[in-house]
């Protein structure tokens, strides 16, 4: 970040907002809206690569590892109008029925009324990322995510650390995509930096093989988070489970609450985590 300056922001020491601005203004440009992120370039995250297995790298991750990703068909509204503006049928008049409607509405219309609405939707997120980046995609494995598949939208939030913003007119609409690892090119663990200033991201051990997803119902300490990687976005033809949720109420603890109960159980699982300092990550 030391090497990315933001518009109108001095070189150290930076004030608290500065610093904030800064990270926000660097993930925009470096990470979310580029081709080629810091994340994926050697030379920035090196240490972070988690390559897949070949015949040249045979120590590498097993490609054949599946993985989950949970997708908020709610945060699509741009991808939506893009395919209006676009000419793509299904989704023309998609701006005047989601102003009159509202874009829980209309969802509700498409997903019922459209034949394979869902997997017609990833397609056009697909196409719209060959113009328009949008990076990063954030994952688990699957086997660590199946025995939650039957549990209610809430608690999926709550597990890959994504706050609930349920309202009545627009809740969450998620779905569930599983593939291989071999699938993503090439799998990372991702830093602060990689979610920009978002406050459900915590930061792992450096020598940690993956990150680790907060889950927002903090759990007990002696409840492993699930592991958590990043990828460069693909195309997700096929990729959808069939499961698909709404959420019908929101709620939280308070964010201190969520972040101590994920630093005891990183300490839980990983004691040789030292104490002190990090504590100030709790706020």
């Amino acid at each position: 970040m030391d090497q990315h300056r933001s518009s109108g922001i001095n070189a150290h020491p930076r004030t608290g907002p500065a610093v904030k601005d800064s990270v926000r203004d660097y993930f925009l440009k470096r990470i979310r809206g580029s081709f080629t992120p810091d994340f994926i370039l050697p030379e920035f995250n090196g240490n972070n690569f988690r390559e897949i297995a070949t015949a040249a790298n045979p120590d590498g991750m097993n490609g054949g590892i599946e993985l989950a990703r949970v997708v908020d068909l709610t945060e699509l509204a741009t991808v939506y109008l893009w395919a209006e503006e676009n000419g793509i049928a299904a989704f023309q008049g998609y701006e005047a029925e989601s102003r009159s409607n509202r874009l829980k509405g209309w969802l509700r219309r498409f997903l019922s009324e459209e034949a394979g609405a869902v997997p017609m939707i990833l397609d056009v997120v697909d196409r719209r990322l060959k113009r328009i980046p949008y990076e990063p995609a954030w994952v688990t494995y699957w086997d660590d995510f199946r025995p939650y598949v039957s549990d209610a939208a809430e608690r999926w939030l709550q597990l890959i650390g994504k706050e609930n913003r349920h309202t009545p007119e627009t809740p969450h609409c998620l779905v569930v995509l599983r593939y291989r690892m071999r699938d993503t090119g090439t799998m990372f663990r991702p830093t602060q930096l990689d979610a920009g200033w978002l406050q459900y991201h915590f930061p792992s051990a450096a020598d940690s093989v993956s990150g680790h997803m907060m889950d927002l119902a903090a759990p007990p300490e002696d409840t492993e988070p699930l592991p958590e990687f990043i990828h460069q976005q693909i195309p997700h033809s096929g990729h959808w489970t069939g499961e698909i949720r709404w959420t019908s109420r929101d709620g939280g603890l308070s964010l201190r609450e969520q972040r101590a109960a994920h630093y005891r159980r990183l300490r839980h699982f990983d004691p040789g985590i030292e104490p002190g300092g990090i504590e100030e990550c709790l706020d």
